[in-house]
């Protein structure tokens, strides 16, 4: 009797184990997007790829301006035929990249410049906000952070980019983060819009009314 009970309670022990790693490995597939700033990290779920067109003339770019902008839950956006809008409350991060095509970013390091025409793998915008909330024009809780300097690394599998960053802000902040996911397309190239309309970009608009 004794050795049946040591026997069922070796087989339940080694169940119980097989379920936990099992759990442990489901949890450790999953894949974490967010951003982080010095210590503190923040979520994200969702991103948006725009493209505004070549520039005629290549006196500030080369390649297409593809804007990538990466938002937390909390965020919901609103598209219309000609914009859109998050509305709600979380974080968000913004780059303005040039790409050799405008609807899909390439497999590159996309570097930090300020020397123009910016060439194709650079980017020379971007920052991020955390505590945004569409309904408060002005929220003492909002902080802003605009990049003075980094990398944003992209490859992709068919429909779904892997985003990995690390940049520094200009008041010295480090600033990190992962995404791993698909983006809603939005095609500015033809039409009323342009370029050069900063009131649809993140850092101007949507994260900082």
């Amino acid at each position: 009797m004794k050795k049946t009970t040591k026997l069922l309670t070796a087989v339940l022990l080694a169940g119980t184990l097989l379920l936990g790693c099992k759990k442990d490995d489901d949890n450790n597939s999953k894949t974490k997007n967010y951003f982080k700033i010095g210590d503190t990290e923040y979520d994200l779920s969702a991103g948006i790829l725009e493209n505004y067109g070549a520039d005629d003339d290549n006196s500030w770019h080369y390649g297409f301006n593809t804007d990538l902008t990466l938002y937390s839950e909390g965020l919901t956006l609103q598209a219309e035929d000609d914009d859109w809008e998050l509305v709600g409350e979380g974080h968000g991060i913004y780059f303005e990249l040039f790409s050799t095509t405008g609807n899909a970013l390439d497999t590159e390091d996309y570097v930090f410049t300020l020397t123009e025409p910016c060439p194709i793998g650079t980017f020379d915008d971007g920052g991020c906000t955390i505590n945004y909330d569409s309904e408060q024009e002005e929220n003492s809780d909002e902080e802003d952070f605009d990049f003075a300097g980094g990398t944003v690394s992209v490859s992709k599998s068919g429909n779904e980019y892997t985003i990995t960053i690390d940049c520094t802000s200009e008041n010295g902040k480090r600033i990190t983060g992962f995404y791993k996911g698909t983006l809603r397309y939005f095609d500015w190239s033809v039409g009323d819009k342009s370029a050069s309309l900063k009131s649809t970009k993140i850092k101007n608009k949507k994260l900082r009314n």
